[in-house]
């Protein structure tokens, strides 16, 4: 059985502020990220990763030798793709639209570093539908099948509860309750998709759920919260008030009343009370999204279309976000008024105006946030944000 490795693509500035502390492949679309998504179709196997220098440390390219699997960081599996690189030959591979998506090859270190070697490769075109994650708006695009997708994947060895005491159900659609759930007296409707609640993880009374929705593991849904369809929550999260058709990466929390839908919430961010964000225009038109890529707004296609925050971002209570509004990494949000649709990384301030948050205070905080979790914030984490600091500077208008 090949090993796996994933290299980012070309699109990886388009995902910023994601990719800002991750490989492609790790993105979240819906509960699982890509690679776990390829894993449930492969099988376990061992993880190599082609991305950024700086993120190697953390993400490291496989030390093995012979031949590997190579896929791109941005493609969504299939069962009909899976079957076709599953008959790959070693030299062969699949193009898309001039895109690499998928070779089998030996060991490379560096994919741009050898481009010339890719002539050796017998090109051919998919005979199935391709998807891949090339821009923030893409989130929302393929949220609805993805988050199905994931149920499915994980219920394989879960039995559907068919009565449960504390739950009030509607809809025919199953619920799926993990091992050590925890489950409080609450409502769960399941007409429009089904629900699956991880291990561990608590649904705390009075909450109500309306399926397509995943709570992940050690994660708790406090009382009252309103969790509604095309949701996935990520694993040791907090979440309260209302959310809809929005990601949220693991350990990041909106613990209290306020809304937040159609967005994506990275690693180690925090929501204040009574935060809320807005996915509509008052005049419904297209949102446009802030592009790294293009250093621009670019239209997303999108009538609904909410907040994109980075890893380790967080605002005080009661901020207000604008309609598609991209916060970079480690922003401190706070102060009345609506803040701009692009906040930089490393951002402290609000609508009243912008400063620096000085590296040294930011890594503190991080520092504490990874202890309450039990978890240390090593050398290379240092140096990943320590890089993004540096690189993102070109975005904080203020320092010039």
């Amino acid at each position: 059985m090949l090993d796996l490795v994933f290299f980012d693509t070309s699109s990886r500035n388009s995902l910023l502020p994601f990719t800002y502390t991750r490989p492609m492949s790790d993105v979240k679309v819906g509960y699982l990220n890509i690679s776990e998504k390829w894993e449930f179709y492969l099988g376990s196997l061992k993880k190599g990763y082609i991305t950024s220098s700086y993120l190697s440390a953390l993400y490291p390219n496989s030390e093995n030798s012979g031949e590997f699997l190579f896929i791109a960081g941005n493609l969504l599996p299939s069962e009909e793709l899976v079957k076709s690189l599953q008959s790959l030959a070693y030299g062969q591979g699949i193009q898309y639209r001039d895109k690499i998506l998928a070779f089998r090859f030996g060991y490379l270190q560096d994919v741009p570093q050898y481009a010339q070697l890719f002539e050796q490769i017998e090109w051919e075109s998919p005979n199935c539908e391709i998807q891949t994650l090339e821009q923030l708006a893409d989130f929302q695009k393929l949220l609805p099948q993805e988050i199905i997708k994931d149920i499915d994947k994980l219920q394989k060895s879960i039995p559907h509860t068919i009565d449960h005491p504390n739950i009030k159900k509607t809809g025919d659609s199953p619920i799926y309750i993990s091992k050590n759930s925890t489950i409080g007296h609450c409502f769960i409707n399941t007409a429009n998709g089904p629900v699956f609640i991880s291990e561990n993880a608590e649904i705390m009374d009075g909450a109500m759920i309306k399926g397509p929705v995943i709570i992940g593991k050690k994660s708790l849904v406090k009382m009252g919260a309103k969790i509604y369809e095309n949701t996935a929550i990520g694993d040791n999260c907090k979440v309260a008030g209302e959310i809809q058709s929005s990601i949220i990466f693991s350990n990041s929390n909106k613990g209290h009343e306020g809304y937040l839908g159609n967005s994506v919430l990275g690693e180690w961010c925090n929501i204040g009370a009574d935060s809320n964000n807005s996915n509509l225009k008052n005049n419904y038109e297209e949102v446009k999204l802030w592009s790294y890529d293009k250093n621009s707004f670019v239209k997303t296609g999108l009538q609904f279309c909410g907040l994109f925050m980075g890893d380790h971002s967080k605002c005080a209570i009661n901020t207000m976000f604008n309609t598609g509004t991209v916060v970079g990494v480690s922003a401190n949000i706070f102060g009345a008024g609506f803040p701009r649709n692009f906040i930089p990384s490393f951002s402290w301030g609000g609508s009243q105006g912008m400063s620096t948050y000085q590296l040294g205070k930011a890594l503190e905080t991080a520092k504490r946030v990874y202890a309450r979790r039990g978890k240390e914030f090593k050398e290379s984490d240092f140096h990943v944000m320590e890089h993004v600091f540096n690189e993102s500077k070109k975005h904080r208008n203020w320092e010039k």
